[in-house]
């Protein structure tokens, strides 16, 4: 009797297209490889390289520029079924909707952006539960709320009547794993499950999908950009670069031996504690770039490094007070102490990283340096090399002004940029507000900014590019000015 695993997933030659206005994009270039049933396959490589695309695939959810052009995805879920083509189903059908959610699932990669703001926890997540499964609605919340306890819910049953903006990052990412895994999919696919979590977040939700993993002998299809995440989860990796798979194999042989250049550069451009200061991270690529004249900055002399601090942080303090009301009782409040007394200073030329988990005050911090929160008390100094300027006293003209020279990239882009404006129109914005350059110069620097960040300037000019900007995850504004 053999005792080999059989594969859940076989990409074969997959072909995938986008159709655009200047004609087909080729997203997707004859992509091949397995997933084996119960183990974990990797899916790696940078930002629009295809991982996501080809995930839609599998699904049957691919955005409605998109096509398969070529190639077959054959699903089989047990041993001995005769494998399926999903490629050739047509992704409205029965059959496809009984595969999507009961037999493969995902977990996207933003959760507030994928759960219902006007429907509760429970309500969304038991509704994957009814649509796959015939059980009634007493049953039902209870098999739910079974659910949430078993992906670390502290309180499953307060937990199904709560809203996603009530969890924190960490729960509602708990809650999308609860909808995927509610039906036991044979097939999990996690698109980036962890990325917008901190550092102790990330490794308690992927023990937790590690554990879920082995009780349910799930297949686990892990979509990532983060090399620590593979080398903790994965079996298997399969390498994609601007969709064409570069290279395949088991997790060890992978990060022990890599042999494709491309592969090679991804693993020397993550960071290493023991790396010294004068020590730089490689990059993938050389992006050639030339910034319009008009829109040039003076830069400081290179013994920049001996003068003052570019920014001094000191004694840095913000609370925040939270109101309680009930019908019996009133109103009641307490405070919350967000940033204590904080210090630091900010070299020029320096990347300076403030670390924590959810809640500690990171982002409190930025916004009151950027002043979008004032704080309780403390003092923020801006050195531009000529003279001390304080951030908290400026107000009006000087404040607009000070602007230009300090930037915010957010956390979310799906929040940060407008479906309803073209990226030219969003890039453009900054120049504008501040009186910098004519409309051409704009447009010229806009393209250069594109090319910064590793995208083409036809980008700008279509409707729907910033949904494109999103999909690529990369936010060239904050470099405008």
């Amino acid at each position: 009797m053999s005792n080999k695993i059989h594969d859940i997933i076989r990409v074969e030659n997959l072909k995938i297209v986008i159709d655009l206005k200047g004609g087909d994009l080729d997203v997707i270039r004859g992509a091949s490889f397995r997933i084996p049933a119960g183990r974990t396959v990797a899916l790696v490589g940078e930002s629009g390289s295809g991982k996501s695309i080809i995930a839609q695939a599998i699904l049957g959810i691919m955005p409605r520029v998109a096509r398969i052009t070529g190639g077959r995805i054959m699903f089989a879920e047990k041993s001995g079924d005769t494998p399926v083509d999903l490629t050739a189903m047509d992704d409205d059908s029965e059959e496809r909707r009984a595969l999507r959610g009961g037999k493969i699932s995902i977990i996207f990669q933003e959760p507030m952006t994928s759960l219902s703001p006007l429907h509760t926890i429970g309500n969304q997540v038991e509704e994957a539960l009814t649509l796959h499964r015939d059980v009634g609605k007493g049953e039902a919340r209870k098999m739910t709320c079974k659910m949430f306890d078993l992906v670390g819910f502290p309180d499953p049953q307060r937990a199904y009547d709560m809203y996603s903006m009530e969890l924190s990052g960490g729960l509602r990412q708990r809650a999308m794993i609860a909808m995927a895994i509610i039906c036991h999919p044979a097939l999990l696919i996690a698109d980036e499950p962890t990325t917008a979590l901190d550092v102790s977040m990330q490794a308690k939700i992927l023990g937790q999908l590690k554990e879920l993993q082995q009780k349910l002998n799930m297949a686990v299809l892990l979509i990532t950009h983060d090399l620590g995440v593979v080398a903790n989860m994965a079996d298997e990796v399969v390498v994609i670069y601007h969709g064409q798979i570069m290279e395949a194999g088991q997790v060890e042989d992978i990060f022990r031996n890599p042999q494709h250049d491309y592969l090679k550069a991804l693993l020397n451009a993550v960071p290493s504690l023991t790396m010294s200061l004068d020590n730089k991270l490689q990059s993938l690529r050389d992006i050639d770039h030339v910034i319009p004249k008009s829109m040039e900055r003076n830069v400081l002399p290179d013994d920049s490094a001996e003068m003052a601090p570019l920014l001094k942080v000191r004694d840095l303090h913000r609370t925040f007070t939270i109101k309680k009301s009930g019908f019996l009782f009133g109103s009641s409040s307490r405070s919350v102490t967000a940033v204590s007394h904080m210090n630091f200073d900010v070299r020029r030329g320096e990347c300076f990283g403030i670390v924590g988990e959810s809640g500690c005050g990171k982002t409190t911090t930025i916004k009151m340096i950027m002043r979008a929160l004032l704080p309780d008390s403390g003092e923020i100094i801006y050195n531009d090399g000529k003279e001390d300027c304080d951030i908290l006293s400026l107000e009006g003209l000087p404040l607009k002004q000070f602007r230009k020279k300090m930037q915010m990239v957010f956390q979310d882009p799906f929040s940060s940029l407008s479906p309803r404006s073209t990226v030219l129109t969003i890039l453009r914005e900054p120049l504008q507000i501040h009186n910098i350059g004519n409309s051409r110069e704009q447009a010229e620097y806009a393209a250069e900014l594109l090319r910064m960040v590793g995208l083409q300037p036809s980008f700008l000019f279509p409707v729907a590019s910033a949904s494109v900007l999103v999909l690529r995850g990369r936010l060239p504004c904050a470099r405008i000015c």
